[in-house]
């Protein structure tokens, strides 16, 4: 991973995941945040083609990784994104490109209580991820504490 100081700015991300994933794959699964875990080959290979293309941050593949969007618990969640974590840093290598953790909005506004982003928040952290890419969401309710509480924890976050 690179530091944020060796990049120029503006920065050019990579594509939609979600809309290249089934396309590229002939395994591919309805969430592609799952293929993190049962089609992985087939991420990474899109995360480096992006790297390849000249991509200066690619986001993780854990747009939809919560526990409403993958009717699952949080353990399941917690794996799906470090292993989206692992394959980012894994294309990424030691290339001049920053990785994002990318989270999408959680269910319907106003469903979902902040404590289930905060989970999310803390197994990017825990894994070393400081750049937050907060994505397509309906209403901005969550996103000035999130971005506090993101804050608290890692100073220098993005």
């Amino acid at each position: 991973m690179t530091k944020r100081n060796e990049i120029k700015f503006p920065l050019l991300f990579d594509g939609g995941m979600g809309t290249y994933y089934p396309g590229k794959s002939n395994k591919a699964l309805p969430e592609c945040e799952m293929a993190n875990i049962f089609d992985s080959e087939t991420i990474l290979e899109i995360h480096k083609e992006y790297v390849d293309a000249g991509a200066m941050a690619i986001k993780t593949t854990t747009f939809q990784a919560n526990k409403v969007a993958l009717s699952t618990d949080l353990e399941i969640v917690e794996k799906v994104i470090k292993s989206g974590i692992k394959l980012a840093k894994e294309a990424v290598g030691d290339k001049n490109v920053l990785i994002f953790a990318d989270i999408g909005q959680i269910g319907p506004e106003g469903t979902v209580d902040i404590s289930e982003y905060k989970e999310i928040v803390d197994v990017f952290i825990g894994e070393g991820i400081t750049d937050f890419l907060f994505e397509t969401y309906s209403s901005l309710d969550h996103i000035p504490e999130l971005a506090k509480y993101i804050k608290e924890r890692v100073s220098d976050a993005y």
